[in-house]
C-alpha cells in the first residue's frame, strides 16, 4: 500500500474451447479513499506483433550468419555501395584474395582511391553503373554485367566480371547497389592463348594449301604431259609403228592415269582432313549425274558380266549442294562395288527425302566380314581378300572425308559371302534460302 505507486502486471488468460488473451492490469493506490485504481487493457495483439518481431529478428540473424558464411567462404568478392556516395556499405573479406587489400582498407577508401584502382578506360562504366541499372530496370532487367581491369595491391593488373543490381528501400527506392566480382584473368589469359593457337593454326592451314596446290601443280603438269603424248601415240597409224610399242605405250597410258587418280585422291583427302576443300553448293540434277555414271561403268560391268542398274528414272531430282563432290563420292561407291562384285548385279539409286539426299549403291559381291566392317573407311584400309590387289585404300576414307564435310553420314550393311550395300546421306541447302 505505497502511496501513490503505481504497480503494473501482464496476465495470459485462458478461456474455455482453448482461447487465450493478454491483458494489461495497471493499478496505483489511493490513500484518500484506501482503494486501488486498476486499469485493465487487451495487449493480445501486441503480444502476436512482440512475439512475431522476436522470431523474424531471430531469422534475420540466422540469415545473415549464413549469408556471412557463404559470403566469406567464397572465391567471389561480395560488397554493398551506396548508390549516392558509391562508398563501400559492406565488402566481403575475399577482396584481400583477389585485390590483395583487407575489408577494412577498402570500406575506409575514398571514392579517388576506389577510381585509382581502375583502368581508366573502364571508369565511367564504374561511375555510371547506379544510372544503368535504373535504365535497366525499366526495360524489364534486374541486373547488368560488365568485364573491366583492375590494378590489385601489388599493382598486378587483374581481370574483374562485375554482376551488380539493385537494393531498394521499404519506400522502393533504390538506396544501394549490391555487387559481386569474379576474378577471370586466368579466363582471359587461356582466350589470349586460343585466339594465338587459332591464328598460328589458319597460318599453317593456309601454308598446307598452299603447298598442297603447288605439289599438285608440279605433280599433274608432267603426269599430263604423259599421258597426253602417249594417247597421241596411241592414235598413230598402225603401220607406223612396231606392234610391241603399241603395248608398251597402252602400259605407260594406264598406269600414268592410275598414278595420276592416286594422286588425286591423295590431295582430294589430305584437303578434306584439313578443312581446306571449299564447298561450292550450285542447283544440279543428281539423276542426270546417276545417268552419266551409269555409261561410265556400263563397259567395266559388262566385262565382268554383271548386271549395272541404275533405279531412278530420268525425271530431274534437282538438289543444292556440292556437284564435284557428290560425283567423286558416288563414282568411288559404284567402282568399289564393281570391283568386289565377280558374279550378279550392281544396284544403285537416290531419293530425297525431308531434305535430304540419301543415296546407295547395293551389290551381290563377296561381302565384308563383321570384323573388319569397323576399319573400312579408314585411310589405306582395304578388304582382307584376293580381289584387293588394285588401288591402295583412299576411296572410301575420301568418301566418309567429304560426306562428314557436308554434314553427312555414310554407313555400311554386309554380309560375307552375300554382297554389300554403301550409302550415304547429306543435308540439302534450301535452294530459295541459298539464291
Amino acid at each position: 500500500k505505497t502511496i501513490n505507486c503505481p504497480s503494473h502486471v501482464e496476465i495470459r488468460m485462458q478461456f474455455p474451447y482453448g482461447t487465450e488473451a493478454y491483458v494489461s492490469v495497471d493499478g496505483i493506490y489511493q490513500k484518500d479513499s484506501d482503494l486501488y485504481r486498476l486499469t485493465v487493457s487487451d495487449i493480445s495483439l501486441q503480444k502476436k506483433l512482440e512475439e512475431r518481431l522476436r522470431l523474424e529478428t531471430e531469422k534475420a540473424i540466422k540469415n545473415e550468419t549464413y549469408f556471412r558464411q557463404i559470403v566469406e567462404r567464397s572465391s567471389d568478392i561480395f560488397y554493398y555501395q551506396n548508390i549516392t556516395t558509391k562508398l563501400f556499405d559492406y565488402i566481403s573479406p575475399t577482396v584481400s584474395n583477389i585485390l590483395g587489400y583487407s575489408q577494412d582498407e577498402c570500406l575506409d577508401m575514398t571514392l579517388k582511391n576506389r577510381l585509382s584502382l581502375i583502368l581508366p578506360q573502364y571508369r565511367d562504366i564504374f561511375l555510371n553503373i547506379g544510372d544503368e541499372l535504373i535504365e535497366a530496370e525499366n526495360e524489364g532487367k534486374t541486373y547488368v554485367v560488365h568485364e573491366l581491369e583492375m590494378y590489385s595491391k601489388t599493382n598486378q593488373r587483374r581481370w574483374i566480371r562485375g554482376s551488380y543490381t539493385l537494393v531498394k528501400d521499404s519506400f522502393d527506392r533504390p538506396y544501394q547497389i549490391m555487387g559481386t566480382l569474379q576474378d577471370i584473368t586466368n579466363n582471359k589469359q587461356y582466350e589470349r592463348f586460343l585466339l594465338q593457337a587459332k591464328s598460328e593454326a589458319e597460318k599453317k592451314a593456309h601454308f598446307k594449301s598452299s603447298f598442297l596446290d603447288n605439289i599438285s601443280h608440279e605433280i599433274r603438269t608432267p603426269l599430263n604431259a604423259v599421258i597426253g603424248f602417249s594417247n597421241l601415240i596411241k592414235e598413230a597409224p598402225p603401220e607406223k609403228m612396231d606392234p610391241e610399242y603399241f603395248e608398251y605405250i597402252n602400259i605407260i597410258n594406264e598406269n600414268g592415269e592410275r598414278l595420276l587418280k592416286y594422286f588425286n585422291d591423295i590431295i582430294h583427302l589430305s584437303k578434306a582432313e584439313a578443312h581446306l576443300i571449299e564447298v561450292r553448293r550450285s542447283t544440279f540434277d543428281f539423276n542426270r549425274l546417276l545417268h552419266s555414271m551409269f555409261d561410265i561403268f556400263m563397259l567395266d560391268a559388262k566385262e565382268k558380266n554383271l548386271s549395272l542398274e541404275c533405279v531412278n528414272d530420268t525425271t530431274p531430282l534437282m538438289v543444292y549442294t556440292d556437284s564435284e563432290m557428290m560425283e567423286s563420292c558416288v563414282q568411288n561407291l559404284i567402282k568399289n562395288s564393281i570391283k568386289y562384285t565377280q558374279e550378279g548385279f550392281v544396284r544403285f539409286g537416290a531419293r530425297v527425302t525431308d531434305n535430304v539426299l540419301h543415296f546407295y549403291v547395293m551389290d551381290s559381291g563377296i561381302g565384308i566380314a563383321e570384323d573388319q566392317q569397323a576399319t573400312l573407311f579408314e585411310r589405306f584400309q582395304q578388304m582382307d581378300n584376293s580381289l584387293s590387289q588394285d588401288g591402295v585404300g583412299l576411296g572410301l576414307n575420301l568418301v566418309k572425308g567429304i560426306i562428314n564435310l557436308l554434314g553427312g553420314e555414310v554407313r555400311l550393311e554386309s554380309t560375307l559371302g552375300k554382297g554389300s550395300t554403301f550409302s550415304f546421306s547429306v543435308p540439302l541447302t534450301d535452294m530459295q534460302q541459298a539464291e
